[in-house]
């Protein structure tokens, strides 16, 4: 699986790994805490999450790391039920790390990764990448907004077989 491109230097990714947890929940908090002023997110739960049947971390989740070493960005995609027609994008950048084009780096990875359903998906199929964004996350809304209308696929974020 391809690694994140265009990352700023000093920047890293990698497949997330178990033992991210932790450090996942603190960046996931971290940006919860910004956007609605409270930290829902739990290590042990994301654990169980990332224990999901058919859900596999080498291949479906990219973990961020700056130059210290600390996970400062996260992205997963989800498409694990048949017919395979319908892949879930979620990311996270820490507040600190923002406006470096992180964000954008992730989105197309997660862009890259869902067009493996058209693989997957039946013939003639209508294959959708979903994803969102808080109202309040204007940053990501824009980001959003700005990887799709410069993507060679169409701007609704479809594409078919």
């Amino acid at each position: 699986m391809s690694t994140v491109k265009n990352l700023p230097e000093g920047y890293t990714s990698r497949p997330a790994r178990m033992q991210d947890a932790d450090q996942a929940t603190s960046l996931f908090n971290a940006c919860s805490m910004e956007q609605l002023g409270e930290a829902p997110h739990d290590a042990e739960e994301q654990r169980v999450e990332w224990r999901t049947p058919k859900f596999d971390l080498e291949r479906d989740t990219r973990a961020i790391l700056g130059p210290d070493e600390e996970l400062v960005g996260y992205a997963e995609v989800w498409n694990l039920e048949e017919p395979y027609v319908s892949a879930y994008g979620w990311g996270r950048v820490h507040p600190d790390h923002r406006g470096r084009g992180i964000g954008s780096a992730l989105l197309v990875w997660e862009e890259e990764r869902a067009r493996q359903a058209l693989e997957l998906a039946p013939e003639d199929a209508r294959v959708t990448l979903n994803s969102g964004a808080l109202v309040k996350d204007q940053l990501s809304r824009r980001c959003s907004r700005s990887t799709a209308s410069s993507r060679s696929a169409s701007s609704n974020g479809e594409s078919s077989r």
